[in-house]
């Protein structure tokens, strides 16, 4: 999507997968998706935002419903769940981001390679993500395997702003938040 808005209230958006950014729901420049309802599960991406990918000046508002679920979990390199690139992300109300995956991802630079992997409920590259009532960031991991670079099974802060208010991050893994704030 790019230049418009998009309302989520019930459905599903499920199944997709893209070889880049936005495996259910790419939010590119100057646009705007809310979610009331409704889920987002099983969606894949090779690069950011398995479930969700917000882009520059771009924002998302969760209310309600569901991003990603144990059984069919969203799936991507960076933000199994939700990436976020310079967008504004506000989760309240009911709104859960459950059961995604960071997938491992082979890094080959100077040295021996590295597996990376970074975000499985959300990767905060820059912007703004904020929680707040009885919002959840939980059961999120990041895939790991042997010689791993994988931190932020629930939040992976790169840069940006993330304000916890009364939201929960729980029971993700290997962590909830990365690095942890104070």
């Amino acid at each position: 999507m790019e230049g418009g808005s998009l309302t989520l209230e019930s459905g599903s958006i499920t199944g997709n997968k893209t070889f880049k950014n936005g495996g259910g729901v790419y939010v590119g420049s100057g646009c705007t998706f809310t979610m009331k309802g409704g889920s987002i599960t099983d969606n894949t991406a090779d690069d950011g935002g398995g479930g969700v990918y917000v882009g520059s000046g771009c924002t998302f508002t969760m209310t309600g419903g569901f991003i990603g679920s144990t059984a069919t979990p969203n799936k991507a390199y960076m933000g199994g769940g939700i990436y976020i690139g310079n967008g504004n992300v506000t989760i309240s109300g009911n709104a859960q981001i459950i059961g995604n995956q960071s997938k491992p991802y082979l890094l080959v630079l100077d040295g021996p390679p590295r597996v990376f992997n970074k975000g499985g409920g959300v990767y905060l590259l820059s912007g703004i993500l904020t929680m707040s009532g009885n919002s959840c960031i939980s059961e999120n991991m990041v895939d790991g395997g042997g010689n791993i670079d994988n931190t932020g099974g629930g939040v992976y802060i790169e840069g940006g702003t993330f304000t916890q208010g009364t939201g929960k991050v729980e029971n993700n893994t290997p962590n909830n938040v990365y690095p942890e704030q104070p």
